[in-house]
């Protein structure tokens, strides 16, 4: 699965090409899962890479080559053999694909929407999709041609409040003890820095359920150009003034 924190920034000025899409799209979330599910996936994940790999060294410009190449050499063809590498469990595939609209050329993304259910065809995997996008006219109209039962739609300001801040807090609080364990490698930090109580005082700022903030406050603090406990205490007060 990929997180948020796998995406790219904004200032990746590739990330709106669509034939980088499938070159993405593969990251394995196994932390969670009991150790034989865990060393299932980290074989089909190796499985996965080794067939990506294979299928650039076959093709060294498969990067450029048409959408429908890509689809099939770097993304059903990994997944045709992870299915049939592992008969025994039944694995989910979460694929993510953030801001669709934003990608350039509307026939390239009308493509990208024809050739997603294809990879339904493996019985032995189960494919989930999870697709953000505005809802542009691109996008309306591709989805106009799947088939209702096979998506679910939900746009995002009719998704409660207390729903988002909850899973904002959650990417949080993980996010927060990375944070700490990479920062003291290079110093010292109180045993009480971004605890519980500073992370409630964060998830009270009136913006936070947006994942952006959540997102740009630990890009802040992960900064190495500035003090951590310095930047802290800096978000820490434009909270009580709501200045954030």
């Amino acid at each position: 699965m990929v997180d948020g924190a796998a995406f790219d920034s904004f200032e990746n000025q590739d990330e709106d090409h669509v034939s980088q899409v499938h070159e993405l799209i593969f990251s394995a979330e196994l932390k969670n899962r009991p150790s034989r599910q865990r060393e299932n996936a980290y074989f089909a994940t190796t499985l996965k890479c080794s067939c990506i790999e294979q299928a650039f060294q076959n093709n060294p410009a498969i990067a450029i080559k048409a959408i429908k190449n890509q689809f099939d050499k770097l993304l059903l063809q990994p997944l045709i053999a992870v299915n049939l590498a592992d008969s025994s469990s039944i694995p989910t595939v979460v694929i993510v694909i953030d801001a669709l609209d934003e990608c350039d050329g509307d026939n390239d993304i009308q493509l990208i929407l024809q050739l997603l259910p294809y990879p339904r065809v493996l019985s032995s995997i189960h494919i989930r999709l999870f697709l953000t996008s505005r809802p542009e006219l691109v996008i309306r109209l591709g989805f106009s041609k799947i088939p209702t039962h096979d998506h679910q739609d939900l746009i995002l300001n009719d998704i409660p409040r207390e729903l988002i801040k909850q899973d904002t807090s959650l990417f949080l609080t993980r996010r927060s003890t990375e944070l700490k364990e990479e920062l003291e490698l290079s110093r010292p930090l109180p045993e009480d820095w971004l605890g519980e109580t500073d992370l409630q005082r964060l998830v009270a700022i009136p913006s936070f359920p947006l994942f952006i903030i959540a997102a740009t406050i630990c890009r802040m603090l992960k900064d190495h150009s500035w003090d951590p406990i310095d930047s802290l205490a800096e978000i820490l007060l434009r909270c009580n003034t709501s200045n954030i």
